[in-house]
């Protein structure tokens, strides 16, 4: 007897009606609504967690968005707040070397 595997919805459609495929002796899941597949994989496990992977970026991406337009809180961009971090680590090490020739 097969052991049952969880799909999560689609990632494209958030369909529940996503199932297992056998594709040439490898595994696939494809959502029955929109036709998406998820890569071919050797085992019906990986297949699916392939997929669950892809769904929950989806849902986590969404559910981000959401919080996102609900509030006025937006995330800086990734290479400006690097950009931003470093310059404000520069600038706290300019100061306390200011500090510490103001003392002497």
């Amino acid at each position: 007897m097969k052991q049952k595997i969880l799909i999560e919805p689609c990632p494209f459609c958030q369909s529940k009606f996503c199932e297992l495929h056998e594709v040439h002796e490898n595994y696939a899941t494809v959502c029955a609504e929109c036709c998406a597949r998820g890569p071919v994989s050797a085992t019906r496990e990986f297949a699916a967690l392939v997929w669950n992977a892809a769904s929950l970026r989806s849902a986590v991406s969404s559910l981000t968005t959401r919080i996102y337009n609900a509030t006025d809180v937006r995330p800086p961009a990734p290479d400006r707040f690097e950009l931003e971090s470093f310059e404000a680590q520069i600038a706290k090490k300019e100061k306390k070397q200011t500090l510490e020739e103001d003392d002497e």
